[in-house]
């Protein structure tokens, strides 16, 4: 059987980042977050859009379906009228 030891070194500073690496590390993180924020931008900008789009779709249905139902009341009305003029004929 063997036996482990196991050695720990006590370094005499703490870790630290230079102030060059620090600067580096400032700037990815400003990218990386000014990224996020574009893309948030994007993509609520994109949901608006979608939004708009189905909200034009609606409406356009509603106008489009209520165009119908008007002609079709407008035909039943022609309809009744002729059917009215010919039993009027028939009884004249």
């Amino acid at each position: 059987m063997h036996t482990v030891i196991i050695c720990s070194l006590q370094l005499e500073r703490p870790f630290a980042y230079s102030p060059e690496m620090k600067k580096l590390l400032k700037k990815q993180t400003e990218a990386r977050d000014a990224k996020q924020r574009e893309d948030e931008r994007r993509r609520k900008a994109e949901e608006k859009a979608a939004r708009e789009e189905a909200e034009d779709a609606w409406k356009s249905w509603v106008e489009r379906k209520d165009a119908e139902l008007k002609e079709k009341r407008k035909q039943e009305k022609e309809g009744a009228r002729k059917r009215e003029m010919e039993t009027r004929k028939v009884f004249v």
